[in-house]
């Protein structure tokens, strides 16, 4: 099949389809000849969306990849307890959420959140989460709109794997900054259970709140959490100039002129799916 078949068969047919590619299921042939055997399932299904300039085949793949999400959830409601071990699921899980992200699919937002909804009880309770739960809420981050999914976060963070704190905090900062700032002191509190530095450098980079929130706030942090959390960020990637302006916003008087945010948002999104999991395991920007 290609990409330009793939486009004009019918929605039930596209939604069978996207159930079986992002499945992996056996004796599937590789979708074009110039395609290596070993590349991942969602590539095809990606770079079809990508390279079609007609938002009607977008839309098609979203309607497709929630009836992916509908029969997951069934699923999981009629034998919770073989959903739960089973990694094949886990991993098409997985797949829906990457493809989400890939193509930016914010439609793909509310089916995601209500998936995710049930896991908080599980996490508090198995302190840890599943790799397909992971990438679920990596597009959540992403994707969500402003204001609507801050109370998700902050229930993660407060009830979730402390580990994950890293990715709870990057969730909640993106949904309410004041609210999830106002707990920074308590995310350097975390120390080396979590990767700080790359927490603090997604905060001023193209999906975070930006240089001078973070300052501002890491300002009224008691000299030690500060200077953890400017070490953070020199760690993340912070050259001296920015470092300069985040130490300004500690001055009695500040300068004249903004601080401003960073202005290079450095390039944070892996090519796809297997080279994002050779960054920290839960990092934040979805490829």
């Amino acid at each position: 099949m290609t990409a330009q078949e793939l486009r004009q068969i019918e929605q039930n047919a596209l939604s069978e389809y996207v159930w079986r590619r992002l499945r992996n299921e056996p004796g599937q042939v590789p979708p074009l000849e110039s395609h290596f055997a070993d590349e991942l399932p969602e590539s095809f299904l990606i770079d079809a969306v990508l390279k079609d300039d007609s938002p009607r085949f977008r839309e098609r793949v979203d309607v497709a990849l929630k009836d992916s999400l509908r029969r997951l959830a069934v699923e999981r409601s009629t034998d919770p307890d073989a959903y739960a071990g089973d990694e094949r699921s886990d991993e098409q899980l997985a797949r829906i959420a990457f493809v989400a992200s890939r193509i930016k699919s914010s439609a793909l937002v509310g089916p995601l959140y209500r998936f995710a909804c049930s896991w908080l009880l599980d996490a508090e309770q198995n302190g840890r989460l599943t790799e397909g739960q992971k990438h679920v809420l990596r597009t959540l981050a992403q994707l969500q709109s402003p204001g609507v999914l801050e109370r998700f976060w902050e229930a993660m963070w407060d009830r979730g794997p402390r580990v994950m704190r890293g990715l709870f905090f990057f969730g909640w900062v993106r949904a309410d900054s004041r609210a999830a700032l106002a707990r920074l002191g308590d995310l350097a509190e975390m120390g080396s259970q979590i990767d700080l530095a790359t927490t603090i450098w997604s905060l001023v980079g193209q999906y975070g709140p930006g240089l001078l929130d973070l300052s501002r706030t890491a300002a009224k942090l008691t000299p030690q959490r500060r200077a953890v959390v400017r070490n953070a960020l020199a760690e993340g990637g912070a050259d001296e100039n920015m470092l300069r302006r985040f130490d300004a916003e500690a001055e009695p008087t500040p300068p004249a002129s903004d601080v401003g945010e960073f202005p290079f948002a450095p390039d944070t999104v892996p090519p796809d799916r297997a080279a994002a999991r050779q960054r920290p395991e839960w990092y934040p920007v979805a490829a």
